[in-house]
């Protein structure tokens, strides 16, 4: 067993250590039935987010994709914000809110989206 071996089972172990790292990169959906206050539209039941470097990244609604942070958008550029703006959020629940075109929060979103990266 020479030096090829050596190289054989170090590159095997490199690609064993990239596919684990992949795999903590793994898609995980939300649904309002696992955030207690589900901030989006009636057309979104289901919204898949992606994490890179353990954080919430990318989420996908509905086929699109939308960046989270700026160093998603840096990575992505053709993936838009997911802000108010997209017509994707629910008015406040507090109606004096809502009036004033307040949109509903994404903080219970936010939390559970950390929780699965």
């Amino acid at each position: 067993m020479g030096e090829n071996w050596w190289c054989m089972r170090k590159a095997s172990f490199v690609f064993f250590l990239a596919a684990l790292g992949l795999s903590g990169c793994a898609s995980k959906s939300l649904t309002p039935g696992n955030v207690s206050e589900w901030p989006f539209i009636a057309t979104v039941n289901e919204v898949t987010i992606d994490c890179a470097a353990g954080r919430p990244a990318y989420v996908e609604i509905n086929g699109q994709v939308y960046s989270l942070n700026g160093a998603a958008k840096a990575r992505k550029p053709s993936a838009p914000f997911l802000n108010h703006d997209t017509g994707l959020f629910l008015p406040h629940p507090d109606p004096a809110m809502a009036d004033m075109g307040v949109m509903a929060s994404l903080a219970s979103f936010n939390k559970v989206a950390d929780s699965k990266c």
